[in-house]
């Protein structure tokens, strides 16, 4: 029940003709009022957890928009670990049902990776993005077509 109203502050935070400010605290709401608080209950709910790294990545994104540089960078670092606590944890990278659902969840991470840059976070994206690869659900073009990918594409390229 927590998650859905997670689910319904990320779908409220979703329409562009709201000021980035009540979008943001859309975001803030589906995280504290959703996501987390069905953490504290159970830690291993992965939607909850996906819930999160999502709605952090969204932040960021939406502060970047902003021009709020370090804010962003501080949301996509959080996504980022939060994608990787996930993909660290075999109980949970258990939990997702098929191919697609870790195909998506793969490249989510792999775009978040990126978006934090530096060595370690863009050889890590990579490194995602070519697991995503390998369930054959993606197509290697649409990667390097995607913009929010654009800081690993020459490694792409030339791995």
């Amino acid at each position: 029940a927590m998650n859905t109203i997670g689910d319904i502050y990320v779908l409220l935070s979703e329409n562009a003709a709201l000021a980035t400010d009540q979008r943001l605290k859309f975001l803030e709401d589906a995280l504290n009022l959703g996501y987390k608080r069905t953490l504290s209950v159970n830690r291993n709910d992965l939607d909850a957890a996906v819930g999160v790294a999502e709605t952090q990545y969204a932040m960021g994104k939406l502060c970047s928009t902003q021009g709020e540089t370090a804010n962003a960078s501080q949301m996509y670092l959080a996504s980022a670990q939060r994608y990787g606590s996930v993909l660290s944890d075999p109980k949970l990278w258990n939990d997702f049902g098929d191919v697609h659902e870790r195909s998506n969840f793969l490249y989510n991470a792999a775009v978040a990776m990126s978006s934090v840059g530096g060595d370690a976070a863009l050889a890590e994206a990579v490194q995602t993005i070519k697991a995503c690869v390998s369930f054959g659900v993606i197509n290697p073009m649409e990667i390097l077509s995607d913009s929010d990918l654009a800081s690993i594409h020459s490694r792409l390229q030339s791995a």
